[in-house]
């Protein structure tokens, strides 16, 4: 799952005088960028909410009670089960989430396409599309006691969109996404002046 920011628009580049830049200049404020992006999608998760200020849905009572809290978009984070029959059974979760989306994101420049690419590493990138969507998922249960038993509970993961940009709410400092990048650009183009 990807995620593109390309400095396209000619009349926008020369505005900002991006086109002026060297390209160690447009590296730094293509990763800018991409840095803007991500800590808008990490408070995003902080505060459960979409690119477009839209909440995020939440846990199933029963999904909460298994992984023992009720934040959206984190896995169990060990294999105990906290609630519910499966713990009053012996079942412990088979598979865990070590890895959070959140702290998982990649940023790639590209100085010559004046483009920065987020995108999740390959460890979370099935999750991450996921969610972003919704849709059905597994999870798998086995006895605490090594025996082969396994319990198989078929989940529909509600739509939480979380990589994008916020361009018409503010999820970080006030601003929108847009109005952080514009400064950003400035800053780097003022810098060349």
């Amino acid at each position: 799952m990807k995620f593109s920011y390309t400095v396209k628009d000619k009349a926008i580049r020369n505005m900002l005088g991006a086109d002026k830049l060297e390209p160690g200049e447009i590296f730094t404020m293509m990763n800018r960028i991409g840095q803007v992006v991500i800590n808008s999608t990490k408070i995003g998760y902080m505060k459960r909410v979409s690119p477009n200020g839209i909440p995020w849905a939440p846990n199933s009572e029963f999904w909460a009670m298994l992984k023992g809290h009720d934040t959206p978009l984190v896995g169990p984070a060990s294999k105990t089960i906290y609630g519910g029959w499966p713990k009053r059974a012996g079942y412990q979760f088979k598979k865990v989430n070590r890895r959070r989306m959140q702290n998982s994101l990649l940023k790639r420049v590209s100085i010559m396409e004046k483009k920065v690419e987020i995108e999740y590493e390959a460890s979370v990138r099935e999750r991450a599309l996921k969610t972003q969507r919704g849709g059905k998922s597994q999870v798998v249960l086995e006895k605490t006691d090594d025996s082969e038993a396994q319990v198989i509970l078929n989940f529909r993961i509600p739509k939480r969109p979380h990589l994008g940009i916020a361009d018409k709410f503010a999820r970080m400092g006030g601003k929108t996404d847009p109005q952080h990048i514009e400064e950003n650009v400035v800053k780097v183009v003022d810098s060349k002046l």
